[in-house]
């Protein structure tokens, strides 16, 4: 059993636990300050969380952001951190009001429930460390190459993003054989318990994190030891060249800083947890069980506060983000003129290249010929080709000159307006 549905079991009844007395919830009474400042910090982890995590897919549905892999990759850790902060802190909300643990009921689907709900919450932590752990690994293979790689296929894309689902819900599959509803005299209760068994899953599990958050650190900084190392062997030119290295840096950054975070949030109770597993293993003390309930809620805010951080992370180190946060926050068409600017350029210059190619197959075949008068006849098409070629890049050019009068004139009332600033200054 993982971290999330201990706290019933190693946790929040550990006063009842010591006391003997696990079968009749405390009364319902108005909330202390304490547990208001809980509930409090709940409610405003979830409302940031959840609104960041929720705007990350959302820049990605709606096409603000370019759905490359990078992108996607992003995507599938805001799902799971969105999951996580709707299912857990509201659950917590809910204990700290009613002050029980009582679940829904002792029926067939109110068991599937709880064994879904277990497995779901020990699980979505995982998704986001395995998928830091394929990024890196995507990273480093393309670094250490010396020819440039073809991108990874949306077949190959989602299949990695499936195993980082399945390897997160099979190191958590205990919770659907040991966590059960369980009859407390007058209500029924979601326990995962304590066994031997589960207990000594959990500390594997908790082995597994501790090598992956190696592994990931280990790859990106070799990563960037090879960046630059690996500049010169590709043969690219030097702009090229620049636009790789600042890719790479910025996907570095991205998941240094996300492992950062992932680590100081979640490890403090990975620890606090293990201990009282190795406790019971060897029934030894190592820690008191009189333990306050606002240490046991630091450790879980905490735990949760790593997914409504995530996406800060992503819009500061990740280009397309925040280009598609600023053009979403702005309300300004700039962002779309220069997209469609650029469009059109790209076009124009594709047309370009085929007139130019048109007209150098015409040279050629006026060389093969001899005859004098279809000379003349292929002559007269290749500048008919070349003239059509000077008017396109006249109709670009004025093209250009429109979107960017219409961004000028967009940008007016701006300058006024400074310019007024700068008056009343």
């Amino acid at each position: 059993m993982s971290q999330a549905n201990s706290l019933n079991a190693t946790l929040g009844r550990v006063d009842n636990v010591t006391k003997g007395n696990t079968s009749v919830p405390p009364p319902p009474g108005e909330l202390s300050t304490s547990e208001r400042a809980q509930v409090g910090g709940y409610v405003t982890i979830m409302v940031i969380g959840v609104t960041l995590n929720l705007m990350v897919i959302l820049l990605v549905v709606f096409r603000k952001v370019p759905r490359k892999n990078m992108t996607l990759f992003v995507v599938n850790m805001a799902v799971a951190d969105l999951l996580s902060l709707s299912l857990e802190p509201t659950h917590m909300i809910y204990t700290i009001i009613s002050r029980s643990y009582k679940w829904i009921g002792g029926d067939t689907v109110s068991i599937g429930l709880c064994k879904a709900f277990s497995l779901l919450i020990n699980s979505l932590t995982w998704v986001s460390l395995l998928t830091l752990l394929i990024i890196s690994l995507e990273r480093f293979k393309a670094v250490s190459s010396t020819v440039h790689l073809s991108s990874l296929s949306r077949c190959g894309l989602a299949s990695l993003i499936a195993v980082s689902w399945v390897v997160s819900f099979g190191l958590n599959a205990v919770a659907l054989v040991k966590c059960a509803v369980q009859e407390m005299g007058e209500y029924y209760m979601c326990d995962c318990g304590q066994a031997i068994d589960s207990s000594i899953i959990f500390l594997v599990t908790n082995g597994v994190y501790l090598i992956l958050v190696i592994s990931i650190l280990s790859i990106n900084l070799e990563i960037v030891r090879r960046l630059v190392h690996s500049q010169a062997a590709i043969d690219l030119p030097a702009a090229q060249q620049e636009r790789r290295q600042k890719k790479f840096r910025s996907a570095v950054r991205m998941v240094l800083s996300s492992l950062l975070i992932y680590t100081l949030c979640v490890s403090p109770l990975y620890i606090f947890l293990s201990i009282y597993r190795v406790q019971y293993l060897l029934n030894i003390v190592i820690l008191e069980s009189n333990l306050s309930a606002v240490s046991v809620y630091l450790f879980f805010f905490a735990f949760h506060a790593n997914s409504a951080i995530g996406p800060v992370v992503y819009f500061i180190f990740l280009d397309d983000f925040r280009i598609g946060l600023r053009s979403v926050l702005s309300g300004s068409p700039e962002h779309n003129k220069r997209r469609e600017s650029t469009q059109q350029s790209n076009i124009s210059t594709s047309t370009r290249q085929t007139v130019t190619a048109s007209s150098q197959e015409a040279i050629d075949r006026e060389n093969s010929l001899g005859d004098n008068n279809t000379r003349q006849n292929i002559t007269g098409n290749s500048n008919k080709a070349i003239d059509l070629g000077k008017n396109l890049d006249s109709i670009t050019m004025r093209g250009e000159e429109e979107i960017t009068g219409n961004t000028n004139i967009a940008m007016e009332p701006d300058e006024r307006e400074h310019s007024l600033d700068n008056t009343s200054l």
